[in-house]
């Protein structure tokens, strides 16, 4: 490599001093809030000088840190410099690095700006590099040549490219596939989501603050007590709903807005946000499999959501990747011998057995009947009879769950299906398999049953998926 061609460290952009200043105010801001208490009423000024003299501090350390701070590439490394008083020196080998990503808030789209985001091995135990306040040019560039450094390892001929960073011929990695997800699409994800339903409580603890602000307007509908009427209270369940509906939907739409789905012959990359533009890349040779997730609601209206699970990847330890929010459930094999042909599955699953079945309704029936006792005995007359449709339901959920449970080898790749709330379906290549697991309790040992999982290769402990009360070890057999 021509190491000759890189030029001196670099700073970031100045404006990457302000996400700085915030995280030292935040850092401040106990303190300060405690002198308020304290101090403001007999010592107003002393006070709001020390507010000031706390976001003088902040700026300071900011500018700073923005001095102090700078990257480069040498000698196949990243090399990152920082630190005020205590100086710190990373070194990271390019061939270490699993993902460049690239993300923008508001302002940095305004002024074309990303912030540079640097994964590497999953055994590693240093913390991501995170270079805020890059051009987008230059962050493209530098994610070239390290993608181009990683496959052939010596520099290509050279072209024109942004100041600072060393000149190189983009690699051959040009889109194959590509997908998107249309905003009607996003707004079916948003009303199907299983987080909806838990928006109803949050909105339903406002409801004093709405009593106090639309009282004149809306007193009827929320002024509850003991006598409301029946029908009063199905209209504000419904308002309830319709609010999270729309939370829901504005949530999903800054979330995943512009979704797009690529696939290369390397990587897939994925792009989604509105207010932040964030562009995740996930190098294909990572995979450790697919989660298909299946709300009772999208179930029922024929969707899935597709999760991509890979080794070292992903900001927060343990966690998945959304591969593609929504699609057709008669779609979904298409879709994967299109983007991730090595992960094959079948629609027809080995069933649990039918001595299973008891158990499955035992299980969520007595958790149900030791929550409704109480609520028949403290819920007010007559709605405390309410409590005891929590058994039919157990027992629905039951049957759901039982039904769901399957398993199936197919050609290299092993797929488990089981439930929750939410169908679950798990795709795992063989070879990916770290270990496997069995163990049977003493309320399986008289049914012949057993307890069957797999634990997979992920960021931190990684992943461990089971299935319960299965007949025999088979699953375990490739």
């Amino acid at each position: 490599m021509h190491e000759n061609t890189f030029h001196q460290p670099k700073r970031v952009h100045p404006l990457a001093i302000l996400p700085q200043i915030i995280k030292t105010i935040k850092g401040l801001i106990l303190p300060w809030l405690f002198i308020i208490i304290s101090q403001v009423q007999e010592h107003p000024l002393r006070t709001l000088l020390i507010g000031v003299g706390l976001l003088g501090l902040a700026v300071v350390f900011g500018v700073l840190w923005w001095l102090n701070f700078t990257y480069s590439l040498e000698a196949g490394e990243l090399r990152i410099k920082s630190g005020i008083l205590n100086k710190k020196r990373r070194f990271i080998p390019l061939e270490r690095i699993q993902s460049v990503d690239l993300s923008a808030g508001v302002i940095f789209q305004v002024v074309h700006l990303v912030k540079v985001q640097v994964e590497t091995a999953a055994d590693s135990r240093l913390p991501e590099v995170n270079l805020l306040g890059i051009p987008r040019a230059e962050a493209e560039a530098l994610q070239a040549y390290i993608q181009s450094y990683k496959t052939e390892h010596h520099a290509l001929p050279t072209e024109s490219m942004p100041e600072g960073i060393a000149t190189v011929r983009p690699p051959v990695d040009a889109p194959l596939l590509q997908k998107r997800i249309s905003v009607w699409e996003l707004v079916i994800v948003a009303l199907t989501s299983a987080s909806i339903g838990l928006l109803v409580p949050i909105l339903f603890t406002l409801q004093e603050v709405i009593d106090d602000l639309f009282k004149k307007l809306f007193h009827y509908l929320f002024d509850f007590t003991q006598s409301a009427s029946p029908w009063q209270i199905a209209v504000f369940i419904a308002i309830l709903f319709f609010l999270s509906a729309l939370v829901s939907i504005a949530r999903t739409l800054l979330k995943y807005g512009n979704f797009t789905l690529t696939r290369t012959a390397k990587e897939l990359r994925i792009t989604h946000g509105l207010l932040e533009r964030r562009q995740l890349t996930i190098p294909l040779n990572r995979l450790q499999g697919l989660r298909i997730e299946e709300t009772p609601v999208r179930q029922l209206l024929g969707f899935c959501t597709v999760h991509v699970l890979s080794g070292g990847y992903g900001k927060s330890e343990g966690q998945s990747t959304v591969l593609f929010p929504l699609l057709r459930h008669r779609a979904l094999h298409a879709f994967l011998q299109e983007f991730v042909p090595e992960f094959t599955t079948s629609a027809t699953l080995q069933p649990l057995p039918v001595r299973a079945h008891g158990r499955y309704l035992r299980r969520p029936l007595s958790v149900a009947f030791v929550l409704s006792l109480p609520g028949i005995a403290y819920i007010p007359q007559p709605w405390n009879w309410l409590a005891v449709l929590l058994i039919p339901l157990a027992l629905l959920l039951g049957e759901m769950q039982y039904r769901a449970g399957g398993w199936q080898h197919v050609g290299d790749c092993l797929t488990l299906r089981f439930r929750h709330l939410t169908r679950t379906t798990v795709i795992i290549p063989q070879r990916k398999i770290q270990s496997r697991h069995q163990h049977q309790s003493l309320f399986q040992r008289p049914h012949g049953l057993y307890t069957c999982g797999i634990r997979i290769n992920t960021a931190g402990p990684g992943k461990y998926y089971a299935l319960r009360d299965v007949a025999n070890d088979d699953l375990l057999q490739p």
